[in-house]
């Protein structure tokens, strides 16, 4: 029905919508500010924005710094206190990474293999390196109790 007000905000097939005095739909002038209770309430721009220590890192994110140009700065201890926090979390990574790496079974396996291989090759060269002759005698491998 004409003049009528639809509940969606988007114009339906044979409806329009009927506008109050000076309702813009949505859209201001290039320039002109939101009033009413619709405007966000924030503080008047400062040049430096205070966040305290637990906002300060969530801010600082490119998105944000963008969005809003003039209404971010950080003081060094902020900056300071940001990267090493990152520094934290990437040593941390790298710690339980190379935890990870210690406790894999694959590994282990890999060292052991490394071991026995070099004791094979040792024995080789060991027998290759003897002159030729009678087989020595193997040594105990356990001392053996005298009766």
């Amino acid at each position: 029905m004409p003049g009528t007000v639809s509940p969606s905000p988007y114009k339906s097939h044979g409806q329009t919508q009927s506008r109050r005095a000076g309702d813009t739909g949505g859209h201001l002038p290039k320039g002109a500010a939101p009033t009413g209770p619709d405007r966000p309430q924030t503080p008047s721009p400062s040049p430096t924005l205070c966040l305290g220590p637990a906002l300060a890192t969530d801010k600082m994110s490119k998105s944000y710094t963008l969005k809003n140009p003039g209404r971010v700065s950080y003081d060094a201890g902020m900056i300071k206190m940001f990267w090493e926090k990152k520094i934290e979390l990437h040593t941390k990574q790298l710690q339980n990474e190379d935890m990870r790496m210690r406790r894999s079974a694959l590994d282990r396996l890999r060292s052991e293999w490394a071991r026995k291989l070099e004791t094979r090759n040792q024995t080789m060269l060991s027998r290759q390196e003897a002159p030729p002759g009678p087989p020595r005698p193997a040594p105990p491998t356990s001392p053996q109790p005298e009766a």
